[in-house]
This record gives C-alpha cells, sequence and structure tokens, in this order.
C-alpha cells in the first residue's frame, strides 16, 4: 500500500461511459492540497473543455473550489481523463482514469461477451503507506500496476472458451509497456480511438505513454493465462518476483473455463 491521489478516492478513478453524440458533464472538486484541472484526453473535447491551466483553461480549480466540464465528445472510442496541472506530479500520482464513449449501434462482428479495461501505471514506492515518489532516483519506477493493482493483489477474471473479450489498455505512465497475452493471439480492433480497419493480428501490444488499443480475443482452450508487460522488470515489485517466480507487477490472469 502507498498513498497516492485519485478521483473519487481511487486511482484509477472510476470509468466515465457515455454514449456517442450524448452530452456530458463533468463536476470536478478539487479536494487536493494544490489547484488542478482536468483533461480529456483524445475526445476532442471543445477548446473550454480542454483543461490546460494558463492555455486552454485560464485559471486551474484551487484548493476547496470546483469546476463544470460540460461538452459533446468528438467520437465513440476509448479515452481517458487526467489532471493537466503540474503534471509531472499529479499524474504521476494518479490522477487519471477511462473515460469510454460507446457507439449507438454495435455492427455484429464487434460485439463482445466480456469487456475489459485496464489503465497500465508506473510508480516508485519507498515504503508501505508511504507517499509514491514522482521523480525516484535514476528514473527507475519500481512498481508496475492494471488498474492500481499488481497480479498478487487482484482476483483472476473467469471466462469461457468460445467467449469473445475485449481488452483495454491505457497507458497512463511515462514508459512503454508492451502488453502480451499468453495462449491466444490479439486481433487489434482499435487504437487511440480509431478503428483499425486492416484488424492485424499480434501477441504483443505496444502501449506507449497516452496510447489506447482495444484488443479481442476468443480461448479456444481451458487454462489459467496470463497477460502481462513484457518488460521483465515490469512483472516485479521492487525487483523481487513472487512466490516460486512468479510475476507479481503488470500482470493479470484469464482462468478460461470449459462451457
Amino acid at each position: 500500500m502507498a498513498e497516492v491521489w485519485g478521483y473519487n478516492g481511487s486511482t484509477p478513478g472510476p470509468t466515465a461511459i457515455a454514449h456517442d453524440g450524448e452530452r456530458v458533464r463533468f463536476v470536478v472538486q478539487n479536494d487536493l492540497p494544490e489547484p488542478t484541472t482536468v483533461h480529456f484526453h483524445g475526445a476532442h473535447a471543445p477548446n473550454e473543455a480542454d483543461g490546460v491551466p494558463g492555455v486552454s483553461q485560464l485559471k486551474p480549480i484551487p484548493p476547496g473550489g470546483s469546476y463544470v466540464y460540460e461538452f459533446t465528445p468528438g467520437h465513440a472510442g476509448t479515452f481517458a481523463y487526467h489532471s493537466h496541472t503540474n503534471s509531472a506530479t499529479q499524474e504521476l500520482k494518479g490522477l487519471d482514469g477511462f473515460f469510454i464513449v460507446l457507439p449507438r449501434r454495435e455492427a455484429a462482428r464487434d460485439r463482445v461477451d466480456r469487456d475489459y479495461a485496464f489503465v497500465l501505471q508506473s510508480w516508485f514506492f519507498q515504503g508501505d503507506g508511504q507517499p509514491v515518489v514522482v521523480f525516484p532516483p535514476g528514473g527507475d519506477f519500481n512498481f508496475h500496476t492494471m488498474n492500481g493493482k499488481t497480479r498478487d493483489a487482484a482476483s483472476e477474471m473467469r471466462v469461457r472458451v468460445g467467449e469473445k473479450i475485449r481488452v483495454r489498455f491505457y497507458n497512463a505512465s511515462q514508459l512503454v509497456h508492451s502488453m502480451h497475452q499468453h495462449g491466444f493471439d490479439l486481433t487489434i480492433e482499435s487504437q487511440n480511438g480509431h478503428e483499425r480497419v486492416d484488424r492485424p493480428v499480434v501477441t504483443t501490444v505496444d502501449e506507449g505513454p497516452g496510447n489506447f488499443h482495444e484488443v479481442v480475443f476468443t480461448p479456444d482452450k481451458p487454462g489459467r493465462w496470463l497477460v502481462h508487460c513484457h518488460f521483465p522488470h515490469h512483472t516485479s515489485n521492487a525487483m523481487q518476483e513472487g512466490p516460486e517466480g512468479s510475476p507479481v507487477g503488470m500482470a493479470r490472469v484469464f482462468d478460461v473455463v470449459a462451457r
């Protein structure tokens, strides 16, 4: 456990979901000890809702103050929201979350049985209950998480053979993460909020900072199958592996059971 910042008491913050063409309103109450703003990354918000202090938003939200962002997203897709004030500190302390805009109608080939969304984050922990360090010594982050948890602290995801699974990745860190699924190929549906018409089939998806991917797969055999970052240091906690040398950092397990 470490001290972080978050939205509504968690990092990542709650997943915001809207439908294409809907007008959305975000009411932000700043309970931080410093000013902040919110930027809607990739959602093509109008300039007055872009959330950049001193540029599109004249003044940030002061401590104890509030602000309303209201707009209609530019199009459907997987996006994010995050602080854009003192970003090197506030984003790396955990001020980010998913903003998913669903299409009004979904083509038959795009329908799935299960839909998972993972925010990829990297931290420097200095001790249990201590604040995370946003400028770590040598720039080395020693903890890497999916949705704020390492594999050993998260529940496994039970799915069935033959189900179509969608996984959404958003890289909220300042490192590249190479996300690899064991046992099954991944088909890239969209990248950074735009459909990939070519639908490439891959085993690993490289997520640069601020990037999004939507991938799908259909498991054809049972088992406990790992999805993880393929940078070896990113599947350890403080350079320590789990029991029997198992990965414990930026990883999850799909528990695939027979129908």
